[in-house]
């Protein structure tokens, strides 16, 4: 059996980012979108899944996700849609009509630097 040709390309390929002290996230373009997903850091995810941890990923960050991106992006829905992922407890933001700007990669990172800043200052 031959393999299935463009298979690779059509698996949309993250790029990870662990720098930030208040989430982990992967962002791609697909199509002329950003995606992204966000996942507790290794500390925070070691902590029980009650109490503040809980407090902190099911309320502060996606208010703080919802403010942030319409913030960095100058748009609402439809165009911002984010959605919580319980089975892989992570939260998932699609920024829609900015995976064709000039840098989408730059502007993906600007965007992980304003929500870990915005998440700081909770």
């Amino acid at each position: 059996m031959a393999p299935i040709q463009g298979v690779s390309k059509a698996v949309v390929q993250f790029t990870r980012s662990e720098e930030f002290t208040t989430f982990i996230a992967e962002y791609a373009i697909k199509d002329d979108d950003l995606v992204f997903h966000f996942f507790l850091t290794p500390e925070l995810d070691r902590e029980p899944k009650d109490g503040p941890v809980a407090a902190y990923w099911m309320r502060t960050f996606p208010l703080t996700l919802d403010k942030a991106a319409q913030t960095f992006f100058r748009a609402t829905a439809p165009r911002l849609q984010a959605k919580y992922t319980a089975e892989l407890q992570s939260w998932w933001l699609r920024a829609q009509g900015f995976g064709s700007t000039l840098d989408p990669n730059e502007l993906a990172n600007r965007f992980l630097q304003a929500l870990d800043t915005a998440l700081d200052q909770q």
